[in-house]
């Protein structure tokens, strides 16, 4: 097989690969194709910040002031002396509210999210009587 055909038959392969062939002498015809043809190497994937524990951002130094405060927090949350936030009553409507919504959700019943649909009414409009003129044929 001289040059010629074997740069026709390097075009044909080209094409069928998608490669745009106009222009191209055949060293570069021939580069492209091995790119094509090469399977990509398989990249390792990182694995995720929960398997390794690492996390974004700047490193934290455990012996940190507020490393230690917020450790001394975490204890005292842990042992029930610590509470943050607001106290919640008990009685409150929204409690009771609360209370009873999961009372019903226990026992079975189906809770419907929204707002109820409005009822909608039926209302026949008649259109109005087209009149067409009369047509008249004869026959004779």
């Amino acid at each position: 097989m001289n040059q010629l055909q074997q740069f026709n038959e390097m075009k044909k392969q080209a094409k069928s690969l998608g490669i745009e062939v106009k222009g191209l002498k055949m060293a570069q015809l021939k580069e492209l194709i091995e790119k094509a043809t090469t399977p990509a190497p398989v990249q390792e994937t990182q694995p995720t910040t929960e398997a390794t524990g690492k996390t974004r951002g700047r490193k934290v130094d455990p012996n940190s002031e507020r490393q230690k405060r917020l450790a001394r927090f975490e204890q005292l949350k842990q042992e029930g002396l610590l509470k943050r936030g607001r106290p919640v009553e008990e009685n409150s409507a929204r409690q009771l509210r609360l209370a009873h919504r999961q009372a019903l959700i226990a026992s079975g019943v189906e809770i419907k999210r929204g707002r109820k649909p409005k009822a909608k009414l039926d209302v026949v409009v008649e259109a109005p009587a087209q009149t067409t003129p009369a047509i008249e044929v004869t026959v004779g």
